[in-house]
């Protein structure tokens, strides 16, 4: 949009009949969630617009809750980085609703981006989407994301929710963490685990017997959830449990898929239980049997299968990411990032060597048909 600086607080009396949230326009609602509603509005004094949270009213009485809420306001102001959300402003209505305001991003989830470049491949060769992503694109925003983690894990904070619709792509190549809502502030309450919203499987015990319970609705994305924290040991929970989340999101990368998949999320988290996801290895045009050790515990033997070049350096880099013992995997998101990083600057080293090689074979090439035509005019 062109920019507009008017002098009135208005842009256009239009705007004027606007159903107004504070200072604001209230524009529409953007999503609904279990502890507040985000709406688009416009900011009347500065012409622009933003996404405003605001608590539930029902939710007001409940004060790990209005906590958690002030929280992640706090956390997502503090955390100032350029692919982290920043947020403007806090505040009460006149209703007495808590809100935040913060910036509105516009694009679309990482997955969706993952989605499309494996679509593109063709004869089992990375090609270009028509969006415009790639493999390496994909592994450079991941390479962001891990950056952006890494610095709130400096800060003392955990996200704990990581996974690709927890990321989001703006319209000018943004690549943003979103989402703060169930993180940690290290040395501080955990007012999202004290609210049950870390617990795992939601149980309701039946009036035929204390003992008696039924398996309810899974909390959270079991396909990202690292092994502790599907089986709810919120205790063990610390920076490696993100590492172990973008290991999976690396995972979907190189793959395409989820590493856990089934019907619903209980099958999915039994089988985060159960052990470790599928050997990403594949062995080019091979039917036969490839054995290779996940961690240091299990080891998998999977059927290998035609497919995609994957780079030695990221399969290793996110099998360490994804190892079960919490003390097989990287130390920190740091170490994890920086794997990621080098294999960025070897790429780009081995792109630019290609090029300087590719112009070579043709300078040799055009060097021998002048020899001809030298030998030629000679004779």
């Amino acid at each position: 949009e062109t920019l507009n600086f008017a002098e009135e607080e208005s842009p256009n009396p239009e705007e004027r009949s606007l159903n107004s949230i504070g200072r604001y326009d209230d524009l529409g609602e953007l999503g609904v969630g279990g502890m507040g509603e985000v709406r688009k509005i416009r900011d009347r004094t500065l012409n622009r617009t933003l996404a405003m949270k605001i608590i539930h009213q029902k939710m007001l009485t409940k004060h790990n809750v209005t906590a958690r809420f002030i929280e992640e306001a706090q956390i997502g102001a503090q955390l100032q980085h350029p692919n982290i959300v920043p947020i403007h402003e806090m505040g009460r209505l006149n209703d007495g609703r808590l809100y935040f305001t913060m910036k509105e991003v516009r694009g679309r989830p990482f997955g969706e981006a993952i989605e499309e470049v494996h679509q593109a491949v063709e004869n089992d060769r990375w090609q270009i989407a028509k969006s415009g992503w790639s493999f390496r694109r994909l592994v450079d925003a991941f390479n962001d994301v891990c950056k952006a983690v890494a610095y709130a894990h400096s800060k003392g904070v955990l996200h704990r929710d990581l996974k690709p619709e927890n990321i989001m792509l703006g319209e000018y190549g943004e690549v943003l963490v979103v989402d703060w809502g169930i993180a940690k502030v290290l040395g501080r309450r955990d007012y999202a685990a004290e609210a049950g919203d870390l617990d795992v499987v939601s149980t309701d015990r039946s009036q035929a017997g204390a003992n008696a319970t039924r398996m309810g609705q899974v909390a959270g994305t079991p396909a990202y959830m690292s092994p502790e924290q599907a089986r709810g040991e919120i205790d063990k929970l610390d920076g490696r449990t993100d590492v172990y989340a973008l290991g999976a999101i690396l995972y979907e990368i190189l793959t395409g898929k989820a590493a856990y998949e089934g019907n619903s999320g209980l099958a999915v988290l039994q089988k985060v239980l159960s052990g470790p996801p599928q050997s990403i290895r594949t062995t080019s045009g091979s039917s036969s049997k490839d054995t290779f050790f996940f961690d240091d515990i299990v080891e998998l033997e999977v059927e290998s299968k035609s497919g995609l070049p994957l780079p030695e350096e990221l399969i290793v880099a996110c099998e360490k990411a994804m190892s079960r013992s919490i003390e097989a995997r990287y130390s920190s998101v740091q170490a994890f990032a920086d794997v990621i990083s080098d294999w960025l600057d070897g790429a780009k080293k081995r792109e630019q060597a290609l090029k300087v090689t590719e112009v070579a074979i043709d300078l040799t090439q055009k060097r021998e048909e002048l020899e001809k035509q030298s030998n030629l005019l000679l004779e």
